[in-house]
């Protein structure tokens, strides 16, 4: 009956220290790969930045007319957004009201104050090289690529969007790692707890 009681302790013991264990790789895990989703996605960002200004800069070099411009700027866009470049974007004319988007909804929207007030500098620089601008949005968890096309009346701003790491995505790739440690250890528990 001692033995039984003893054995049934050393079981427990070795159960709870199981769980710690599993709990404490899962989140070493899900942090460093959360760590790697973001680098990577602002990686993904700076590349995408660049692609999307030398294709959208291509798409305008012959263009004149203001609607024109438009349509070519936001067929660019979309195509980017299908090869997977970009999650989402928006053209911004210079009285700061979104003039085309690849997002349905934000069509003609003002931009808020406070995004204005960081975009008034770009467009009085427009055509001035290194005029790219980023910003990152904790609250969205998003990184915003702002890039200058054209200049004077046909200038725009374009507002790339990409979001940063996120934690679904991340357990997501941590999920079959972290289930395969458990039932290792798991196992060992038992043919440890057998052997008692």
């Amino acid at each position: 009956m001692t033995r039984l009681t003893l054995q049934s302790r050393i079981t427990a013991f070795m159960i709870v220290i199981t769980v710690l264990l599993v709990a404490v790789f899962t989140f070493i895990q899900v942090n460093n790969q959360l760590k790697t989703i973001t680098q990577q996605n602002i990686f993904r960002a700076k590349l995408g930045a660049m692609l999307a200004k030398n294709a959208l800069e291509n798409s305008v070099v012959d263009i004149t007319g203001v609607q024109e411009q438009q349509k070519a700027l936001i067929e660019s866009l979309n195509n980017l957004k299908q090869a997977g470049i970009l999650q989402s974007a928006d053209i911004i004319d210079p009285s700061f009201k979104i003039a085309s988007s690849t997002n349905k909804y934000s069509r003609n929207m003002q931009i808020p104050p406070r995004e204005q007030y960081a975009l008034k500098s770009m467009f009085k620089s427009t055509g001035q090289k290194n005029q790219q601008q980023s910003q990152i949005d904790k609250e969205t968890k998003s990184i915003f690529q702002y890039i200058p096309i054209g200049a004077g009346e046909t200038a725009y701003i374009v507002k790339l969007s990409y979001s940063l790491g996120n934690i679904n995505d991340a357990l997501n790739q941590v999920y079959l790692p972290c289930i395969f440690i458990a039932i290792l250890i798991a196992l060992a528990n038992i043919l440890l707890s057998v052997l008692l």
